[in-house]
């Protein structure tokens, strides 16, 4: 899946992500230590999760074990990893409509 940057996985969903306070100074992880991850819940953003022009970017992507995470597997069904993110191509959509929308209205 190509991701959008548009924020809504990082914020939106109940996942389990790598808890910020185990990682080492030197960027390692140790993955295989359940105290390394923890719960994120609904609603609340991701504290991995940091914006640069109105765009999403995740500070833990750099690291090798990265695509070890559960964010890495994160994919959508029937799409193969060249397709657009479905909900992300909605979501900003829906964002330009609500702009238009607000800016007729006023």
């Amino acid at each position: 899946m190509i991701c959008l940057w548009c924020g809504h996985c990082c914020i939106n969903y109940d996942v389990i992500i790598i808890n910020p306070e185990a990682i080492q100074k030197d960027g390692s992880v140790d993955l295989d230590n359940e105290k390394s991850y923890m719960h994120k819940k609904s609603g609340k953003e991701c504290p991995h999760l940091e914006w640069q022009n109105e765009k999403a970017f995740c500070k833990i992507h750099k690291y090798n074990w990265y695509e070890q995470t559960p964010c890495s597997d994160f994919t959508q069904i029937e799409h193969d990893k060249n397709c657009v993110c479905r909900m992300g191509e909605y979501i900003i959509k829906n964002q330009l409509k609500e702009k238009i929308n607000a800016n007729y209205k006023n």
